[in-house]
């Protein structure tokens, strides 16, 4: 006969094979119904997502190289705010913005009359809320390109890279890598590395997180992650998702912090090859981020191991 403690760690490491037994079949259907949300008339979809609390992570193909669309603006902004603490720039010092400075695109800026004086802090508003092409190019005249890259690859992104200004010309031939992958590239991978400092309040200081995450969270294009995620009701508080999007003609992706009462989740989701090029809400590729995230949050909300 068994004695009663040989019984007790018995029961233990029963209890224990069942949860891991449990937990991986979790896994292993998460990862199935996010490879079945690709859009069903064509594409693919990769991605990465974590648990900041848990430290679970989710990888779909998540170190392949992709174009970044206008995801690229939020390493920009995480740019500016390391040489505003520098003493290079300043948030609030001037910037002009004449006719020969709009470009086409998303944004406000290019219905405007130029001769217009807008703030730093202003442009990179425009830029991350609205993905504004104008704002954007007048921002990395401020920085430049090279040290937006030099900074990633210092904070560890080693796939990301920023190639050009927004539908700029140049008379210099395009690298491989920029005909490959137009404005920039990244990696899934990348990208929740970046969200998680900003969330942890790791990049430069807990104020300067705290401004960036300010400025995402005022982000007008909720058709992709934040659209499944909830509105908070009398017994539910509202998870909150602060995000930057990026779409081309076949391209749509979105990367977030996604605030809930359970943790904050970092997530990266690119789709890419579209044959549904509408640039609507209901794109497939929007749509697949969209039941991806939710899928996701539902995942890390049930987990059971961390």
């Amino acid at each position: 006969m068994l004695s009663a403690g040989l019984r007790i760690y018995t029961l233990i490491l029963t209890l224990s094979a069942t949860l891991v037994l449990a937990w991986g079949q979790s896994r292993q259907g998460l990862e199935a119904d996010l490879r079945a949300m690709l859009p069903p008339s064509g594409g693919k979809m990769v991605l990465a997502a974590k648990n900041l609390k848990t430290g679970e992570t989710v990888h779909v193909d998540s170190a392949t190289r992709v174009k970044t669309a206008s995801v690229i603006k939020l390493p920009i902004m995480v740019e500016v705010f390391y040489q505003v603490k520098e003493g290079r720039l300043k948030l609030d010092e001037p910037i002009s913005f004449n006719d020969s400075d709009k470009v086409q695109g998303s944004g406000i800026l290019q219905d405007l009359h130029g001769g217009l004086s807008l703030t730093l802090r202003d442009a990179v508003i425009l830029m991350i809320t609205l993905s504004d092409n104008s704002a954007t190019n007048l921002v990395i005249d401020k920085v430049g390109i090279a040290r937006v890259n030099d900074r990633m690859r210092s904070l560890g992104l080693k796939e990301t890279k920023l190639f050009k200004k927004v539908f700029v010309a140049t008379s210099e031939p395009p690298s491989p890598e920029s005909a490959a992958y137009g404005l920039a590239m990244t990696t899934p991978n990348d990208m929740i590395v970046l969200l998680e400092k900003i969330a942890r309040g790791e990049i430069l200081d807990q104020a300067a997180c705290d401004q960036m995450m300010t400025i995402l969270k005022k982000q007008r294009s909720r058709d992709a992650i934040p659209r499944y995620l909830g509105e908070s009701t009398k017994d539910k508080p509202a998870v909150v998702v602060a995000n930057k999007t990026g779409s081309l003609n076949d391209v749509r992706n979105d990367v977030a912090i996604v605030l809930t009462p359970n943790g904050p989740y970092v997530m990266a989701i690119f789709c890419y090859d579209l044959k549904d090029t509408r640039w609507t809400a209901d794109n497939e590729g929007t749509l697949a981020i969209a039941k991806a995230a939710r899928r996701i949050v539902q995942h890390f909300e049930t987990s059971m191991i961390p």
